[in-house]
């Protein structure tokens, strides 16, 4: 490696970093935001054209404020919107003049824009930004975020900078407080949509029509989606896209009473979480990964009214039919406060192809003994991770399941793993009688903590072993005596406490 003699190193004034490859400048740039990225042009000429090769421009009004101050009331921010969304159209303004100051921006395939910015009463710097970006420079992944304020002024998608040839080059699209949505269908390419904070004004046809709109849409996520209705009629979200080619549909926190997916023959992962939701299937003959919170869902037949009672599990998952017999991985979160298990459980909807299953956020004062009933369900299952989550000090209610346990001895399952576990009665009873139906058990992990980290649609969950080690020698003798208490039968697979 070359180095610097003593007389190099010591001379004033030189200017090593811009004597860097541009490659590598534009790494290092590529790393801050583009309003930081920016201002290096003053530091050399060397570096004024630097910013034009960035992959991924990025103007965000929240970078102007300092964050305490951003947090403050709605009336705080009303009343310095317009200042800084001044700044924010002067910055942009500078931007698009540097970048065509000596000719055009330099296209790049694939290029990224990030816009966020209050609700504007001149979106002309903004709607300029977007069309340029998109007609001459290569953005293929773009977000529009509008946040806003207590004078809420409607902000429109600019179709108008936006001709039928240029839309066709996005191919990732985010779009958030925004009053309209764009004309999808001239979106031929466009294969990921995001939609969040959409205006109530927006109807829910519209967003049952994205689902068939677009031939090359392969995933939608709908966020904090919340449509106004007229009279109370129950929203209800109703798509049925045979020639879709939309392989993953995320639902979060909207409020659609009810989805009915008729007909996405390539729909393969599933979420939907945060709000009260009804689902139906129909034709979904791919689908493989379901994550479900099970806490918010009621029923299918009576969606909006106040029936918010005690539920089967059974009742709750027969919506899942026929969609369940391709179901191969499958999260149940009891994220809510109402009790969604009876204290009898004659069955539950058999999953003929589960793999993977996880079981998370069960009260810790519930008789979990009835997840064994899903094991039942799931003969090919290999992996059974169930979480347990602490119920409030307040909270003294003990939920006793009622159920009959078969003769059923399960061949395929492979791992059990308990977080959260406690030494209780049920909890004891539930690894042991895992240990003694399931021949193919190699081991099985009893935690007393420990996160459990969501990889998404399609990538499952891990469950991450705590640093430290909490059990004791003698906590885990009396685990180990309680779930070995009777002797007579075999047990398979190992126990470790970690």
């Amino acid at each position: 490696m070359a180095t610097l003699s003593p007389g190099q190193r010591q001379q004033p004034g030189v200017d090593r970093l811009s004597a860097l490859p541009d490659e590598l400048l534009v790494t290092i740039l590529d790393g801050l935001d583009t309003r930081s990225a920016l201002a290096t042009t003053v530091l050399a000429k060397r570096w004024t054209h630097l910013p034009r090769l960035l992959s991924a421009l990025e103007f965000r009004v929240t970078g102007m404020f300092p964050p305490p101050v951003y947090q403050q009331s709605p009336v705080f921010l009303e009343q310095y919107a317009p200042a800084v969304m001044a700044r924010y159209n002067d910055a942009i303004d500078r931007f698009m003049e540097a970048a065509h100051a000596d000719g055009s921006y330099i296209p790049q395939p694939g290029r990224r824009l990030r816009l966020e910015f209050f609700d504007p009463d001149e979106p002309a710097f903004v709607d300029r930004l977007i069309g340029t970006a998109v007609r001459s420079w290569g953005v293929e992944d773009l977000e529009v975020i509008v946040k806003p304020v207590a004078r809420h002024i409607a902000y429109f998608f600019p179709r108008h900078y936006l001709d039928d040839e240029s839309a066709q080059f996005i191919r990732s699209l985010t779009l958030g407080g925004c009053s309209l949505l764009p004309p999808l269908h001239r979106y031929g390419k466009l294969t990921a949509l995001v939609l969040q904070d959409i205006s109530p004004s927006v109807p829910v046809a519209a967003y049952a029509g994205v689902f068939s709109r677009c031939p090359g849409l392969r995933s939608v996520h709908l966020r904090r989606c919340h449509p106004e209705t007229d009279n109370n009629i129950p929203s209800v979200m109703e798509v049925d896209a045979p020639a879709s080619g939309i392989i993953e549909l995320v639902v979060y926190n909207c409020s659609f009473q009810a989805i009915r997916l008729l007909a996405l023959p390539a729909l393969e992962r599933l979420e939907c979480s945060g709000s009260p939701v009804s689902l139906a299937f129909g034709i979904i003959p791919r689908l493989a990964h379901v994550v479900l919170s099970l806490g918010f869902f009621i029923l299918e037949g009576d969606p909006w009214d106040d029936r918010y009672g005690d539920y089967t599990l059974d009742e709750l998952l027969v919506a899942v039919n026929p969609a369940a017999v391709t179901v191969t991985d499958l999260v149940l979160r009891f994220t809510g406060t109402y009790r969604w298990v009876e204290p009898w459980l004659d069955g539950v909807t058999p999953f003929p192809v589960l793999r993977r299953l996880l079981v998370a956020d069960v009260p810790s004062n519930w008789d979990v003994l009835w997840a064994y009933l899903l094991l039942e369900a799931a003969p090919s299952l290999e992996v059974f991770h169930v979480s347990v989550t602490p119920c409030a000090e307040d909270s003294h209610r003990d939920v006793d399941i009622m159920w009959r346990p078969s003769k059923y001895r399960h061949h395929h399952l492979k791992e059990m793993v308990i977080v959260g576990f406690e030494l209780t009665p049920t909890q004891a009873c539930l690894v042991r009688l895992v240990m003694k139906t399931c021949k193919a058990l190699r081991r099985v992990v009893l935690m007393k903590g420990g996160p459990i980290e969501d990889r998404g649609l399609g990538g499952g969950w891990e469950v991450v072993a705590p640093q430290e080690n909490g059990w004791s020698d003698d906590e885990k003798v009396a685990a180990e005596r309680a779930i070995k208490k009777v002797r007579y039968f075999k047990l398979y697979g190992h126990l470790f406490f970690a």
